[in-house]
């Protein structure tokens, strides 16, 4: 079974972004599951209100395998999502991020090392470090 990765937009501007790349039921039911999770628990973001449903779009998107890398040179920007580990500590950025804030490989991955790893901006250096590729399957708006 492959993971997913559901972002929740209102008006084009991130309300919810909710995945897993180890899930526990059948990609539909997954699916349905993190539309529902990114749009109202994402604790980064306000829930979706009633009035703001008519203004969503959101994008699914199914990730491939993750692939040990050992060296950043070796991730490919708008190809490439980013998986780090470090002990306990995990983050993960999804390949579009990069493209659509301009980011080099040292930046798409020193941003996940300090803000969604949580192991600091050079963390990565002394993570274990994974490429991934996604295919969007939908675009709802």
């Amino acid at each position: 079974v492959l993971g997913a990765f559901v972002s929740v937009y209102v008006e084009g501007k991130l309300r919810g972004c909710i995945g897993t790349f180890h899930p526990n039921k059948p990609l539909d039911a997954l699916v349905r599951r993190l539309v529902v999770d990114a749009a109202m628990y994402d604790n980064r973001f306000d829930p979706i209100r009633e009035e703001e449903l008519n203004k969503v779009s959101i994008e699914i998107s199914v990730l491939g395998q993750l692939e040990p890398i050992a060296n950043i040179d070796e991730i490919e920007i708008g190809r490439h999502g980013i998986y780090m580990r470090k002990g306990m500590q995990t983050g993960t950025l999804l390949p579009m991020v990069a493209v659509r804030n301009g980011w080099d490989a040292l930046e798409f991955v020193s941003c996940c090392a300090e803000k969604k790893a949580l192991i600091g901006k050079d963390g990565w250096k002394e993570a274990e470090l994974f490429v991934y590729e996604t295919m969007v399957v939908a675009d709802i708006v």
